[in-house]
């Protein structure tokens, strides 16, 4: 079939692809119309770009194509954008951060739309969502799919392609095994594709897409099944057959016939047995004239060489050294003597090319090492406080600068029981606790939502677009979660603040505002959670919530230690309040005046020197006894202190024990604590 035009595959889907065939591999481009917006889908290479060109030309004004998706970094699929782009095409390139890394290489100047950071999805202008499916190393470790769950239509990449000697648009019913012979050059193991393809068994699925091959409509379980349990790749582990070996020589011919009669009709098939002196029936089931032995395995791949030549005998390769493997037959001859020269070859091309492909792909690890190290914890594998902290900044000053009326929810959990883990086990026993709370987290999360880890014992969880009832449901899962968990060395509980941004006051609807007070609100309802007995889940705060006394006022950017701090305290029957930072600190003690401040010297926004000044400028404040504590202890920084009036100076680490001796010599000193 030599499909030209384009074709609507879907409501508003189009296959808009070219001619141009290379070695069986035809290119898909898929083009998807959206109202006035359009998306392009792996449009392709430069050798057949003025068809794919013509073909979108002639269905949309190129000006309306917002977004072009790739896949993957391959020239086969991306390196016309260049060539849009010099049409005049103005999109953004909507891609995994390690395709962008290389796709770079094409010299595009188009910008990017990094999925990593967009909760893998693409929202068009009409609230169209286009979800993203994480295939790593299907061929290539950023490799993804393409979901619209509009039309149930899977945009497959690589997956679920195949070679196609005569290529139709729609699978025929020979589609099976010359998918299978693709994905066994292609794809690199089972213990890889596997897990991929039980992602989609549970996917509503009415079109498979691929970028290779052919489009799948009927029977779509069983392509997917038929990809979960192929063996393939370089790192095969097939099963040996428990057959003797003339019956292994039939079955691998028949094996192999079917292949061949896949990729070059039944017909020519049955030209291959007719000069091999072999009979079969309709199904290629074959009856064999002579003995089947080593002379008929080695005759039939002949007599295919001989008509299809070396092409057939490296596409097979893969097939025939499976089954050599499984019946313990050996290799046909043909390819000991036709492919070493190949082989050989092969490694010499190999041998000159390591240099460079080593130092490229150094550099491709040392990029992602870096844009991973930035952006995630390393114990946890979650994004970390800073990305969070930009990430908020962008999603929520967004939204309120573009008016989008989103209502985005943020859920912060802080673990009860780290200092007592802590305390009891030691650091490394807490380590483990924050990387089990993170697994659970990755185990129970949907694939909208964003979790992150906050310093201390606080995680974080941001839905992009939820109802709050559903954002306190989706905290209660997990809060049961983690309360039911055994994977901590003893029981483990979530205090849990939620958040809408809808319930922002108008005046706190501002973009430099917004995010922090987003944040702070999540924060104040943790500590709710907290005050109320812990293992809650608090999405609403009002003033009697709110504590109205404050004994001690405790000044520690650090949470972990703040906890551990509010906890020997809190023991000693004092009710606590806590501030990150000194601005934040000077804003609690005047509404609170407590009988006592605990402060950190190195704190953000306001350091505990210039806290204590501005405490003393206030005649309600001035007279609140101050105590220091820091890892910098110098005879200049207690000097300081001391003209400061500071009453002591605890160096860290801390000595509890130390702690609770002069707040209660300060005690009974009269101080009113």
């Amino acid at each position: 079939m030599n499909q030209s035009r384009p074709a609507e595959i879907a409501p508003g889907i189009y296959w808009v692809g070219g001619t141009f065939v290379n070695k069986g591999l035809q290119c898909n481009p898929y083009l998807l119309i959206d109202d006035q917006e359009a998306v392009l889908i792996d449009p392709g290479s430069v050798l057949d770009f003025e068809e794919v060109w013509g073909n979108v030309c002639s269905l949309i004004s190129p000006d309306q194509i917002r977004y072009v998706i790739l896949h993957h970094q391959d020239p086969d699929l991306c390196s016309s954008v260049p060539l849009f782009e010099q049409r005049g095409c103005r999109f953004q390139l909507v891609t995994h951060w390690r395709t962008k890394t290389l796709v770079r290489y094409y010299g595009v100047s188009s910008d990017f739309h990094i999925i990593n950071s967009h909760q893998n999805q693409l929202k068009l202008a009409s609230g169209r969502t286009l979800s993203f499916l994480p295939a790593p190393y299907l061929h290539f470790p950023g490799a993804v799919m393409t979901y619209d769950a509009r039309t149930q239509t899977l945009f497959s990449s690589d997956l679920f392609g195949a070679f196609s000697e005569d290529w139709t648009l729609e699978a025929g019913e020979d589609y099976l095994e010359r998918m299978k012979s693709f994905h066994e050059h292609y794809m690199p193991s089972n213990e890889v594709i596997r897990p991929v393809m039980e992602s989609l068994m549970g996917l509503p699925i009415m079109l498979i897409a691929p970028q290779h091959g052919s489009l799948i409509r009927n029977d779509i379980r069983m392509y997917i099944k038929a990809l979960r349990d192929l063996e393939c790749g370089a790192f095969l582990h097939s099963v040996r057959k428990n057959l003797d070996i003339s019956g292994g020589y039939l079955a691998s011919a028949e094996a192999v016939l079917k292949r061949y009669a896949s990729l070059y009709g039944l017909s020519e098939a049955q030209r291959v047995l007719t000069e091999s002196g072999l009979r079969a029936d309709s199904d290629l089931r074959v009856f064999p004239a002579q003995e089947a032995d080593h002379q008929m395995w080695n005759a039939l791949l002949e007599k295919m060489f001989a008509r299809k030549g070396l092409e057939w005998l490296l596409t097979a390769e893969p097939l025939v050294e499976r089954l050599s493997y499984e019946y313990e037959i050996p290799l046909p001859e043909v390819y000991t003597a036709h492919l070493a020269r190949s082989n050989s070859e092969l490694q010499r091309l190999s041998e000159e090319n390591k240099s460079l492909s080593a130092a490229r792909d150094r550099l491709v690890e040392n990029l992602a090492g870096v844009e991973h190290s930035m952006s995630h914890s390393m114990l946890t594998g979650l994004y970390n406080f800073q990305f969070f902290q930009k990430y908020l900044k962008e999603e929520i000053g967004g939204i309120i600068e573009k008016e989008l009326g989103s209502s985005p929810a943020l859920i912060v959990l802080s673990l009860d029981q780290t200092e007592r883990i802590k305390y009891r086990y030691g650091d490394k026993e807490v380590e483990q606790m924050f990387k089990n709370t993170a697994l659970l987290l990755e185990s129970i999360r949907e694939d909208y939502q964003v979790y992150f880890k906050l310093p201390g014992s606080l995680f974080a969880c941001y839905i992009p677009h939820a109802a709050k009832e559903r954002a306190v449901d989706v905290a209660e899962e997990i809060r049961n979660a983690i309360a039911s968990s055994g994977k901590f060395v003893e029981a483990v509980t979530a205090s849990i603040g939620v958040v809408s941004l809808q319930e922002l006051q108008p005046e706190e609807h501002q973009k430099s505002i917004a995010p922090d007070r987003f944040y702070e609100i999540a924060l104040e309802r943790v500590r709710i959670a907290k005050n109320k007995g812990k293992n809650r889940v608090c999405g609403s705060s009002s003033p009697e919530d709110k504590p109205s006394t404050c004994d001690i006022l405790l000044v520690e950017p650090e949470q972990t230690v703040a906890e551990v701090i509010t906890v020997v305290l809190e023991n000693m029957h004092y009710s606590v309040q806590h501030a990150a930072d000194g601005e934040k600190a000077l804003e609690i003690a005047g509404r609170f005046q407590p009988a006592l401040i605990l402060s950190e010297v190195m704190l953000p926004k306001m350091d505990g020197f210039v806290l204590r000044q501005e405490l003393l400028l206030r005649s309600d404040t001035k007279s609140i006894p101050v105590l220091y504590m820091s890892h910098l202890k110098t005879e200049a920084s207690v000097r300081r202190a001391a003209d400061l009036g500071v009453i002591h100076y605890f160096k860290k680490p801390l000595m509890l024990a130390e702690i609770q001796g002069v707040v209660s010599n300060l005690a009974e000193k009269g101080e009113r604590l």
